[in-house]
């Protein structure tokens, strides 16, 4: 028994696609950089094991909803986790440049 990945990647509508390129690019990236800094490769393995699993489980709920007709709603939790990650990153950004600096105006 013979899976055709190509096919089955075809066959995806285009949030499950998105989110999952983004996704598997994200957990290349990550495991790479566990495993370079890190010195226990179990957790590591461990952690891509499980977030792959839950990679393919939402990919298979978004083509779930896009086979029923609600592609807005598989696009909304397509781009969700980047939303977040943004709006994470703004609010970071506006803390710390709105900070004032202690030392300016003393002397």
């Amino acid at each position: 028994m013979s899976i055709d990945v190509v096919a089955a990647f075809e066959q995806l509508c285009a949030p499950a696609k998105f989110y999952l390129i983004a996704s598997l690019l994200n957990l290349l990236f990550t495991s790479n950089t566990e495993l370079r800094y890190k010195n226990n490769i179990l957790p590591t393995l461990l952690r891509f094991f499980m977030s792959l699993l839950l990679i393919v489980a939402i990919t298979m709920l978004l083509s779930f909803l896009c086979n029923r007709g609600m592609t807005t709603v598989a696009w909304i939790i397509a781009l969700l986790p980047l939303l977040l990650l943004l709006f994470a990153g703004l609010a970071i950004f506006t803390v710390f440049a709105t900070r004032r600096n202690p030392r300016r105006g003393r002397r």
